[in-house]
């Protein structure tokens, strides 16, 4: 569902606007316009679309707030609602990237036009997506304090990836995910198993308790090293469910593709 976060001044700021948004079943959320209310909203939220009110916030935060919107699959549309008119200021935030500033008091019926323009973007091409949670992978397998660059974290990151857009491999990893790993990196898959399986020892033992604990959640209880194939399943669900909005949108393609036109 498509969330929008609303920075207010005071209570009641944009009740107009909130019960347009009622009416028309889009989910909302208020925090205070306040640069640490925000970021809290934002990080724990992750709204697709941000209101708030320049003119009671520095250019730094508001530069965080832009920035932070970078990290996202699909980047987070920021609307400014401000309370008086400084053109340099304005000039300034639409370089950092806010495409929509509105002085208050503001068209109600404008914004919620653009919100549900901005509900019916596209999203971004399959392969950008692909690139970034390959990038996102090797970000967790980093925060386990291995080094991403081995063999087995290489041969990790390319599993979880066949798995996430070849969903018909789960029931097969011994089978075709180690032989088509295998035969991309010039080996055996007797290798690949091999080399994954010390990888994933080593961040049994060594690596960073909260961060295993994101990836396998209950699985690691028993206190006992998980197999190749239930971390593999595990780290991939994990990253599923983070990016659940857009493996939906990606769906029916994800369901069509190949290898040869995935490129993995």
């Amino acid at each position: 569902m498509y969330l929008v976060l609303i920075a207010q001044d005071y209570a009641g700021q944009h009740n107009e606007l909130i019960s347009e948004l009622k009416k028309a079943g889009i989910a909302y959320m208020t925090c205070k316009n306040d640069e640490i209310d925000i970021s809290i909203a934002a990080i724990q939220n992750s709204p697709d679309l941000v209101i708030f009110n320049s003119s009671k916030l520095d250019l730094g935060a508001i530069s965080k707030l832009c920035e932070g919107t970078k990290y996202k699959v699909i980047p987070q549309k920021l609307v400014n609602i401000y309370t008086y008119e400084d053109p340099q200021e304005i000039k300034h935030l639409t370089e950092l990237g806010i495409c929509e500033n509105h002085q208050y008091p503001y068209n109600t019926e404008q914004i919620v036009r653009y919100i549900f323009e901005a509900m019916n973007t596209a999203p971004v091409d399959l392969k950008d997506f692909m690139a970034h949670i390959s990038g996102e992978i090797n970000d967790i397998l980093h925060s386990l304090g291995h080094n991403t660059r081995q063999r087995g974290s290489r041969y990790i990151r390319e599993a979880v990836m066949y798995l996430l857009f070849e969903p018909h491999l789960k029931v097969n990893m011994h089978g075709d995910v180690y032989r088509r790993i295998a035969e991309k990196n010039d080996t055996s898959a007797k290798s690949v198993e091999h080399s994954i399986r010390i990888s994933i020892e080593s961040y049994w033992k060594n690596g960073d308790p909260e961060a295993l604990a994101h990836i396998m959640g209950s699985v690691i209880t028993d206190n006992k090293r998980p197999s190749n194939s239930n971390f593999i399943i595990c780290l991939a669900n994990a990253v599923r469910y983070d990016n659940a909005e857009y493996f939906n949108a990606f769906a029916r393609e994800i369901a069509n593709s190949t290898g040869s036109k995935l490129h993995i």
